[in-house]
């Protein structure tokens, strides 16, 4: 077997990208959440540092201190999956949700505003977890409503499946 030589030229966006829209497709095959962090730690640290405007460590309402813990806690899995711990690593799930939903937000507000996989983590997102959304946020998807089955993870994996065979 010869090894592909193709040399590839990205920029960081392009890079976050496709981590992004990995760990979206590995969230909703239901596969390992240690993978979906992975991937969607390089996407979100990459996308925080270029467009400066992380929901988790820009907006909300913490001190310094409380930021860092919060952020801390966060990176716990990030940190564990690229380093050699001692410790066996315990994490909830919902950490990786968290981190996909900021970067769903930092790629619609800085890249690209008709993203596939951000709208659709997004949209899931909100109709998971309606009480965390204001109404304006559960306006913005009810166009897409319309034409995702959101509680079917399948459903959603066979629109993406088919978006990336147009590309």
């Amino acid at each position: 077997m010869k090894l592909d030589d193709t040399i590839v030229t990205l920029k960081n966006t392009d890079a976050a990208l496709h981590n992004f829209e990995e760990a979206v497709l590995l969230f909703f095959e239901k596969r390992k959440p240690i993978s979906i962090c992975t991937l969607a730690h390089a996407a979100h640290e990459i996308l925080s540092k270029t467009t400066k405007d992380s929901l988790i460590q820009h907006k909300l309402f913490l001190t310094e201190i409380g930021q860092k813990k919060v952020w801390d806690k966060l990176s716990e899995p990030k940190n564990f999956a690229k380093h050699p711990y001692k410790n066996d690593l315990t994490f909830d799930t919902w950490q990786n949700e968290i981190i996909l939903l900021d970067c769903a937000y930092m790629i619609k507000a800085h890249i690209i505003q008709h993203h596939l996989e951000a709208n659709a983590f997004g949209c899931w997102m909100i109709k998971e977890y309606p009480d965390l959304f204001t109404n304006e946020g559960m306006n913005e998807i009810e166009d897409i409503n319309r034409q995702i089955d959101f509680s079917n993870f399948e459903h959603i994996v066979q629109i993406i499946r088919a978006h990336r065979s147009l590309k």
